[in-house]
């Protein structure tokens, strides 16, 4: 090879050799630092500052694009104070790694929690940006029958149902929540269908109803020890930043309510349960899976900042400042077994409140209560137990007021 050709081409290697090395150092740059950038621009939780106990402000509810706070600042007084606190209010975002928050609010009433503030949030990689509307309301719960007829989807990228309900006076109520933010982490681009939490759609006792799937959450789900998700549904709120860490605590179990003293829970439903029985480590068990229904009714304890602490799947049953409890039998739960869940009949069941402490009538006109309402496709789904494909189908539910 003449020399000008040898020397050329060893240039070439050498200037691809480096080009390589660049490349490969940049790669593991990036991984070091945690790139690619993240392209999620959500917000993960508020914290709220402390607020005086008399004014019943309840945990920020974040979904898609809207954070709510509810209260039940009531009474002249307790309104006037709210009001006053909101003029400068200064909640803490926890946001997706690496996004950050901006109030793109108009400036005569930005920082004023009064009216509707709006956050823009951009994801790390600046790509992405999504509009958060924040706002407070006035939680009168009354409601006592639950038809399970209003429902969206979450999100295009996360199309899991969500149910709500309808106030004439107090409009959407977001009051209904699921472990189905939990399982869209395992979900891949699955259907809401695909998750455990639905829509009985057409197939309710009467229009439409819940319908409550243990599922397998896959190779991910398995890795940190929960190999399943039940179907739940519940009065409440679903604390993402503890889905992962302590999913007992990231089920908070009621809402506040100003409905009369509750004596009976009703309601339709069917149940089939799944082939094969586990537990948390994926033995097989010679047990059949059952769902669990129940209602709460609680006074809520407050915590440092003075801040309402709901009850979670560590003592929503067992808490000392419970009221009255309906907690469906297991005698109950076999009546509801059906062959097939598609063409089996719905069963009606009754389940009475059982008393653990005197019902205060100043207490629920003031809503110094809370209300939970809870439904299982598996018993033990809390403990990661149960099995794949266990169905619950509820609708028509009705907690009968003294």
């Amino acid at each position: 090879m003449p020399l000008k050709n040898q020397n050329l081409s060893i240039m070439l290697r050498t200037g691809i050799k480096a080009a390589a090395i660049g490349l490969f150092s940049l790669f593991l740059f990036s991984c070091e630092r945690g790139e690619l950038l993240n392209s999620e621009a959500d917000i993960i939780s508020v914290t709220l500052p402390v607020m005086p106990d008399s004014l019943k402000v309840g945990a920020p509810r974040v979904t898609n694009t809207r954070v709510r706070v509810p209260h039940l600042a009531i009474t002249p007084g307790t309104e006037a104070a709210l009001r006053n606190l909101l003029k400068d209010l200064k909640p803490e975002f926890e946001l997706t790694p690496g996004a950050t928050i901006d109030n793109v609010t108009d400036p005569t009433t930005r920082g004023d929690f009064n009216f509707p503030q709006y956050f823009l949030v951009t994801s790390e990689d600046r790509q992405w940006k999504k509009t958060y509307e924040f706002t407070f309301f006035r939680n009168l719960f009354y409601k006592t029958k639950f038809s399970f007829e209003n429902f969206e989807t979450h999100s295009q990228s996360q199309p899991y149902y969500v149910f709500f309900e309808n106030d004439p006076e107090l409009g959407k109520q977001e009051v209904w929540s699921s472990g189905n933010a939990g399982f869209a982490i395992t979900a891949g681009k699955d259907p809401g269908e695909k998750y455990p939490t639905s829509v009985a759609l057409n197939a309710g006792k009467e229009g439409n109803g819940a319908r409550l799937i243990t599922r397998d959450t896959g190779p991910l789900g398995a890795m940190v020890g929960s190999p399943i998700a039940a179907g739940n549904l519940f009065l409440g709120s679903f604390d993402m930043s503890k889905a992962m860490t302590a999913p007992l605590q990231a089920t908070r179990f009621g809402v506040p309510t100003v409905m009369d003293e509750p004596m009976e829970l009703t309601f339709w439903a069917k149940y089939q349960a799944g082939p094969e029985y586990k537990d948390k480590a994926g033995n097989v068990l010679d047990v059949q899976d059952r769902p669990e229904i129940y209602a709460v009714l609680y006074e809520p304890e407050t915590d440092g900042k003075g801040q309402p602490v709901t009850l979670d799947g560590a003592n929503v049953k067992t808490a000392d400042n419970i009221i009255c409890i309906a907690d469906m039998t297991a005698e109950q739960a076999e009546s509801l077994r059906v062959a097939d869940i598609e063409s089996g009949e719905y069963v009606h069941v009754t389940v009475p409140f059982e008393q653990r402490q005197p019902f205060d009538v100043d207490k629920q006109i003031n809503g110094k209560y809370n209300i939970a309402l809870v439904f299982s496709s598996s018993a033990n789904g809390a403990a990661f137990e149960g099995a794949v494909g266990s169905t619950l189908y509820v609708d028509e539910v009705e907690i009968v007021t003294k």
